[in-house]
């Protein structure tokens, strides 16, 4: 199956809040933490999806994000939040978002486990100018 594919619209110097369903066929929430034995997500966000550069604008993986390379910002993600089986909360803080340049990108989220990463969603990510300087 696919990648399912969903774009991302942020705002620079806004916090960044999205809330995933994985859910299977029978739409039912995925246990992240049982058998499949997922321990975290991975998210980047990169200029192109044919580069092979290494120039990553916003990376966030368990509870810490990087901007261009730069480590230190918050961002984290959270399995089976609020206790629901299958949901995934992405949060990136207003302060890391005003360093992530405007401009229009792609990204990827993967589920990580210890055998094989499983790509969730994928799409672009469009960060717009704040309004105010």
């Amino acid at each position: 199956m696919p990648t399912p594919i969903y774009d991302i619209y942020a705002e620079q110097g806004a916090k960044l809040e999205i809330e995933f369903l994985y859910e299977d066929s029978n739409e039912n929430g995925v246990n992240l933490t049982g058998a499949s034995g997922y321990t975290h997500a991975h998210m980047q966000v990169r200029p192109s999806t044919e580069e092979v550069s290494t120039d990553v604008i916003l990376e966030v993986e368990d509870d810490t994000a990087s901007v261009l390379g730069v480590t230190g910002y918050a961002g984290e993600f959270t399995l089976t939040y609020e206790g629901i089986t299958g949901n995934i909360l992405l949060e990136v803080d207003s302060d890391t978002m005003a360093a992530v340049p405007s401009g229009k990108y792609f990204y990827e989220i993967q589920l990580v486990n210890a055998i094989n990463p499983l790509k969730l969603v994928r799409g672009r990510f469009i960060v717009e100018p704040g309004a105010i300087r």
